[in-house]
């Protein structure tokens, strides 16, 4: 897993060059200038929320940019049918068939990925949606706010800000809130398509076999 945000940086430049976006292009997306975009591929400036918020409706990959995961095509049309809330669930049962079927350390990183599905599940399907993320990775962990603050590397002030929503995650903070935890930027964003994208990468590391059962039982939830 990454290590350096500049790899974020990096990748952001890489999806702008696959687009075939100028920079004025892309600070269009996000609502900036070009100026003030040039100073986030210098790795100078990092993306607020809410210019994340618009990356995430331009055709520029966000997951990958923060992962470094890239899915392929061929689950992405069949999933994007789905809304945001049934991709939760989606992601639920891919990430228990993966923990049926990877052991060692491949199963502690299912273990994870699940984890962060159950959370986000009983969030949405619960109507819990006042349950902050952060308090909830945190309490997960059993970690004190300074110890969680100084992983993430902010001031704990910063945190207890992040916790009662006084504060929003820039694009460094979502970085570090998956490399520190796994949790998916789909789940700080809300955003479908990186929910999509991280449902395709994770189906796409089974086999065609244990793909297809998978297919099926989403087939078997949905169907009408």
């Amino acid at each position: 897993m990454s290590t350096d945000y500049n790899d974020v940086v990096n990748r952001i430049k890489e999806e702008r060059a696959r687009l075939g976006l100028s920079q004025k292009e892309m600070a269009r997306y996000v609502r900036i200038n070009q100026s003030t975009f040039n100073k986030v591929e210098q790795g100078t400036r990092r993306f607020n929320y809410s210019e994340l918020k618009y990356l995430c409706d331009s055709p520029v990959d966000v997951y990958y940019v923060i992962t470094g995961k890239k899915c392929g095509e061929k689950y992405k049309e069949y999933f994007a049918q789905y809304g945001y809330e049934q991709l939760v669930n989606i992601l639920n049962i891919v990430s228990s068939a993966g923990m049926g079927v990877f052991v060692g350390e491949a199963l502690e990183f299912w273990k994870t990925i699940y984890v962060n599905a159950e959370v986000l599940w009983s969030n949405e399907n619960k109507k819990k949606s006042e349950i902050n993320m952060f308090f909830l990775i945190r309490r997960l962990r059993d970690y004190r706010q300074l110890q969680m603050a100084r992983l993430l590397g902010v001031d704990p002030k910063k945190l207890r800000d992040l916790e009662n929503n006084r504060n929003l995650p820039d694009s460094e903070l979502i970085w570090r809130m998956y490399q520190v935890f796994e949790l998916s930027p789909a789940f700080l964003l809300k955003d479908k398509n990186c929910l999509v994208n991280e449902i395709c990468f994770e189906l796409e590391r089974m086999n065609f076999e244990i793909q297809g059962k998978i297919l099926s039982v989403i087939e078997a939830v949905y169907s009408e």
